[in-house]
């Protein structure tokens, strides 16, 4: 179930040039208790809401919000809180960074147009999205993904003309300028920061 946004609005601040939600100071009727009510202020309102998920099979990274036993995407929680639009069937990150839910940066998408618009995956070895080595046929061999398909598009003897093959496909069947360009920063950058201020384990507030 997700989180109903009027209590969103009640709840949490969000600035639409950052991205980020700031948990506004609780009032009394949230809590059981006037300890907790000071408590749980004093410790989290004007900081940052949600945490990041790290998917522990690929490194993909997203923002979620856990809120009165609720959890949302927190890019889904943008769309609602910015749109009178319904949520789309997905929602795409245009820089292909899914934390990065500034406003700007999101638009509605498929699973088919968010699959022309991803970064390279991680464990590319050759530098080149849809580019592989084929060590039977000792040369580059090119291939690309669309519609759930897999599209191959020869074998070739230098990579330059593997890369070229691919750049042609996407362009025929358009795909983002920057899809595979380079992988996405939270694969760039070494440590993971994690964060959880959106989950006080004593403080629960009332329903």
């Amino acid at each position: 179930m997700s989180i109903p946004i009027d209590i969103a609005r009640e709840l949490l601040d969000y600035d639409p040039a950052t991205g980020v939600f700031t948990w506004k100071h609780r009032e009394l009727k949230w809590f059981k208790t006037q300890r907790a009510y000071k408590a749980w202020n004093s410790q989290f309102a004007g900081r940052r809401a949600g945490s990041l998920s790290v998917d522990l099979k690929n490194g993909y990274q997203h923002r979620i919000i856990r809120l009165l036993g609720l959890k949302e995407y927190e890019h889904r929680l943008v769309w609602l809180w910015m749109s009178d639009r319904p949520l789309p069937p997905q929602i795409d990150h245009k820089n292909r960074d899914a934390t990065d839910n500034r406003w700007r940066n999101l638009r509605a998408s498929d699973n088919d147009a968010n699959g022309r618009n991803r970064s390279m995956h991680r464990n590319n070895t050759s530098g080149a999205t849809g580019v592989t080595w084929d060590k039977e046929a000792n040369k580059w061999r090119s291939r690309c993904r669309l519609n759930r398909k897999w599209h191959h598009l020869g074998r070739f003897k230098n990579i330059e003309d593997a890369e070229k093959a691919v750049a042609e496909f996407h362009k025929e069947n358009g795909f983002d300028p920057g899809h595979g360009l380079e992988k996405a920063i939270y694969h760039r950058t070494p440590e993971i920061t994690r964060t959880s201020h959106d989950r006080p384990s004593r403080l629960r507030p009332n329903l």
